[in-house]
């Protein structure tokens, strides 16, 4: 009873407020939530009784929780962990110790059983959160179910204990059971992008979990595809793609401050090397060759909380094979072109993810994204005191012969759900960003600079299609180039609801727009003044229709302008010219978005 009222603060019932049969159901779930992790393992909600007593007259109920007087003394006991074995290649409907199996001590009561040398039991054991002697918790057992998956590992993970009520303790068996460990899939793949273009695509992976025998995971992904711009009224091959990515995954931190990011969070932290190519064509304009590497680390002290951090990032950009059009605009466009020169990127970057969804919850939820990514600081610092002058990008500092970038740049997603009915749901979005070049460089490389447009922005418009600022799409070459640069400001606003069963249906409206943050940039050619940025908004709406089996959601949406920025003040809103029975304004407007997955 001491251990039920020192959870009385957290209670969900407030004096004052409207009874409600739910409440206090979902107050004995609380309750039985806490005394779980206080080691009251034989615990359950059915033990907990409200006794109401009504007043007519004031028209209120008082309250008293009892426990049932029939609860049997094994829900009294405060259970400890008493010993713990661990099965690593447990077969469903197997009990006990294989006669074939190896029994290796980890210490006393704590055993590691397995019937072939797979992996390293201290790998293993690091995964769980309690030891012999540990009170017995709740929170402890489900995160250390978590920590298990997320190892990629194992098909199925169960922890059961059997009881000893006289000796207050649990004897906790870990049932482990092991996927294939090297597979090659192959698939055929529907590609869209948030950039507006869409196409067939086919990958290939080849993945070895295990690699070295400390639950590693090795995958090399082999990836083509053939795309074309999606509302165009083109449907000729656009672009075609091909690369393959190699990555390392270890889970753990393999770093000077691993102790302090290991923590006991709910997945396994891990360190991971990644290396790839790509080469991209966009047909009869130019070929872009991208060569990457880094090494991160991710960590999750929080279920809700996720950090990421990748202290060392490097990216060679190579545009190649300028078609004589395209060169001409780059001619006419010294800003264009020299973010298409040969970029390379050396840096650095952290996130920090905070997402409380839970689909079974009905308050609102929330999904918060920072990051900040910083490329060629350390880099000039050095350079500028070994060499005795300040980077300057006329005259830059080189790396193998190749100008390095040098920036900082800032990005933010946040995301609010607001559940308003058991099958309809009012979401928002607001996503803020912007980079700046630094000593070294004048313009932020372009496979760094910011986007909007396309299936996951905003729908009306096609990725990539119009910007900065006041700029015409018909200008700067045309829709040949795609549109980018150094800030954006996105906001989305999305009604969703259920139509019949699998079959939802969501009305929407999307805002933003990206701009220049050069200094010499002024409102013709894409400068931001924070006193335009209404003004020189685009606004799209639609609705959409999604099949949403709960394995992969397919999505069309249909969108068309309210509001074009590059037109003249004061005829920016479009919205008295929409006409959905005139076809060349159908032809015009309406822009179909068709996706795999929620655009947020």
């Amino acid at each position: 009873e001491e251990a039920i009222a020192g959870t009385r603060a957290e209670s969900l019932i407030v004096a004052g407020e409207v009874y409600n049969l739910e409440t206090l159901r979902s107050e004995r779930v609380r309750i039985d939530r806490a005394l779980k992790n206080q080691g009251f393992f034989a615990f359950t909600p059915e033990y907990l009784l409200f006794e109401a007593e009504r007043d007519m007259e004031a028209r209120t109920v008082s309250l008293r929780l009892t426990v049932q007087p029939d609860t049997p003394e094994s829900a009294w006991v405060r259970y400890t962990i008493g010993s713990v074995t661990i099965y690593a290649d447990h077969a469903p409907g197997r009990s006990g110790i294989p006669d074939d199996a190896t029994v290796i001590e980890l210490g006393d009561d704590y055993r590691y059983v397995q019937r072939r040398e797979r992996y390293r039991p201290e790998v293993i054991a690091s995964a769980l959160l309690f030891n012999p002697g540990d009170t017995f918790s709740r929170v402890q057992h489900v995160n250390s179910i978590n920590r298990l998956m997320s190892l990629g590992l194992f098909r199925f993970v169960n922890i059961r204990y059997e009881q000893d009520p006289q000796e207050g303790v649990l004897h906790a068996e870990v049932l482990l059971s092991p996927m294939r460990e090297k597979t090659i899939e192959g698939e055929i793949q529907a590609v869209t992008r948030s950039d507006g273009f869409a196409g067939p695509g086919a990958a290939v992976r080849y993945r070895d979990r295990n690699t070295f025998s400390g639950a590693e995971t090795l995958t090399v992904d082999l990836n083509t595809g053939f795309e074309t711009l999606l509302g165009d009224g083109n449907w000729a091959i656009d672009s075609y793609e091909i690369g393959i990515e190699g990555v390392l995954a270890v889970p753990r931190i393999i770093a000077p401050f691993g102790r302090w990011a290991d923590g006991r969070g709910a997945v396994m932290p891990r360190t991971t090397l990644r290396t790839g190519f790509s080469t991209l064509t966009r047909v009869d304009t130019y070929r872009l060759d991208q060569f990457t590497a880094s090494l991160g680390y991710r960590w999750s002290p929080q279920s809700a909380i996720r950090h990421e951090l990748r202290p060392v990032e490097v990216t060679l950009v190579r545009p190649l094979d300028f078609s004589s059009s395209f060169q001409d605009v780059l001619d006419a466009n010294p800003t264009l072109a020299r973010s298409f020169d040969e970029q390379l990127i050396i840096g650095g970057s952290y996130r920090v993810v905070y997402s409380d969804r839970n689909p079974d919850r009905t308050e609102a939820q929330h999904f918060l994204s920072g990051q900040l990514e910083l490329a060629g600081n350390l880099l000039s610092l050095v350079k500028a005191q070994t060499t005795g002058r300040d980077p300057d990008a006329d005259n830059p500092f080189t790396v193998l012969e190749i100008p390095y970038s040098q920036f900082v740049r800032l990005d933010s997603d946040s995301r609010y759900f607001l559940p308003l009915s058991d099958a309809t749901m009012l979401v928002g979005r607001l996503l803020a960003g912007g980079g700046y070049p630094l000593g070294n460089s004048s313009s932020l490389p372009r496979v760094k600079q910011f986007t909007v447009g396309g299936t996951n922005s905003i729908r009306a418009f096609l990725g990539r299609s119009f910007g900065p600022g006041t700029v015409a799409p018909e200008s700067a070459g045309g829709p040949a180039v795609e549109r980018s640069s150094d800030l954006r400001l996105e906001m989305n606003l999305e009604y969703r609801f259920g139509i019949w069963g699998m079959v939802k249906g969501a009305l929407f409206v999307d805002a933003g727009n990206i701009w220049s943050l050069d200094p010499e940039a002024d409102e013709t050619n894409g400068g931001f003044q924070i006193d335009r940025i209404l003004e020189e908004s685009a606004v799209g709406a639609g609705f959409g229709i999604r099949f949403d089996p709960q394995i992969v959601v397919v999505r069309l949406d249909i969108a068309t302008p309210l509001r074009q920025p590059w037109r003249d003040p004061g005829d920016r809103w479009v919205v008295g010219s929409i006409d959905p029975l005139d076809r060349q304004w159908r032809r015009n407007n309406l822009v179909f978005n068709i996706a795999i997955g929620y655009p947020f």
